[in-house]
């Protein structure tokens, strides 16, 4: 049961049944809904005249309706055919601060540094000899960094994280799918997920693929 009046208006919801594995998704404690104004409803809550199915239902505030909408789409529902994450959140704020912060820690920095100065193929022969060969300097570093990139756009793709505050935050990951885009199809041959994600994101977001598009012409320019 979904009933929107408007913007500021309370969402009628019924309980979730079995509950989400989608933390976005659990109800607003007491405290929350204390902390938030309460908006008039244009619905009595008994309009229904069952007693036991207006007991039921839940009058939550704009907080529990961005929570009910993404659980939605973590129990696989849909709203309106399309559900996209439009509108960044404290918690999307706090998970690309996080993200920033793995890339800070040492290794990782170590293995960024790295394959941003070192690795720059001209054939797919030059991409295999860093992929394929563990012995290879740049093997750890690729591994560790391309699984990074493709990790953080899984977030966006499966709607966890803005895809707009992505693409502002953390375009380092398009250096090294632009590096890689020409021998992609190659690539692919024997391993059809390569770069799936972060490919998706450039393809889906407006803002992924004109920095994209930028990104793209510089790695040409420097690569001369």
């Amino acid at each position: 049961m979904l009933a929107l009046h408007g913007e500021s208006e309370l969402l009628v919801v019924p309980p979730l049944k079995g509950g989400s594995a989608c933390s976005r998704a659990r109800p607003p404690s007491a405290s929350e809904r204390d902390d938030e104004p309460r908006v008039q409803s244009a619905r009595p809550p008994s309009e229904t005249g069952n007693v036991e199915q207006d007991t039921e239902e839940r009058w939550v505030t704009r907080r529990g309706q961005r929570d009910f909408l993404r659980a939605l789409l973590c129990l696989g529902g849909d709203f309106e055919g399309n559900m996209s994450h439009e509108m960044p959140d404290y918690q999307d704020a706090d998970l690309i601060l996080r993200l920033y912060d793995m890339r800070r820690e040492t290794v990782m920095r170590q293995s960024r540094d790295k394959l941003f100065r070192e690795f720059w193929p001209k054939s797919f022969e030059d991409v295999q000899a860093v992929t394929n060969k563990p012995e290879n300097p740049l093997n750890v570093c690729y591994r560790q960094v391309s699984s990074y990139w493709e990790m953080a756009s899984g977030l966006v793709k499966h709607h966890v994280l803005n895809a707009d505050l992505f693409a502002e935050n953390c375009a380092e990951g398009m250096y090294l799918f632009a590096k890689i885009l020409p021998f992609l199809p190659r690539m692919r041959e024997t391993s059809p997920t390569t770069f799936q994600n972060i490919e998706w994101v450039i393809q889906n977001n407006a803002e992924a693929r004109k920095r994209f598009e930028i990104i793209q012409a510089r790695v040409k320019s420097m690569a001369k």
